[in-house]
């Protein structure tokens, strides 16, 4: 069978070392573009709630947190209410781990036994009175 395609040249030694130059630069560039993203993520973890610097958050719960977040703030502008502490924290909670979630209730001085059986199995919040202000957000 013939081969589709141009010939694979041979690597003189000049080729080796643009190749290697051109990887260098690569590997260079990915590891600035992860230290930004890794500084941004810092700088995010600084402005949600429980700012820890002896346990810090996953990339992905502080993500996560972040959206939890801007939505209470949200339904904080929305509503023009403020809400009461377990549906704060059920709200910043909702998709967050079990360490994340006992991490946010202790921050804000909520016992989370007591946080997680205002919660049902599925981990949905139930409300007191008529949804409120922060009935849970489908995403």
């Amino acid at each position: 069978p013939k081969k589709r395609g141009p010939k694979k040249r041979k690597m003189t030694k000049a080729r080796l070392e643009r190749s290697k130059l051109r990887r260098q630069k690569a590997n260079a560039r990915e590891r600035n573009r992860m230290h930004d993203l890794n500084a941004a993520l810092d700088n995010l973890r600084k402005v949600v709630p429980c700012y820890s610097k002896t346990q810090k958050l996953s990339k992905i719960e502080t993500l996560r947190l972040a959206k939890n977040y801007i939505w209470a703030l949200s339904e904080i502008l929305r509503s023009g209410k403020r809400p009461d502490l377990v549906s704060y924290v059920q709200t910043l909670c909702k998709g967050l781990s079990q360490p994340t979630t006992n991490l946010v209730a202790g921050c804000l001085q909520l016992n989370s036994r007591n946080f997680l059986t205002e919660q049902g199995a599925d981990g949905a919040g139930r409300f007191h009175g008529s949804g409120g202000p922060f009935a849970m957000h489908p995403y």
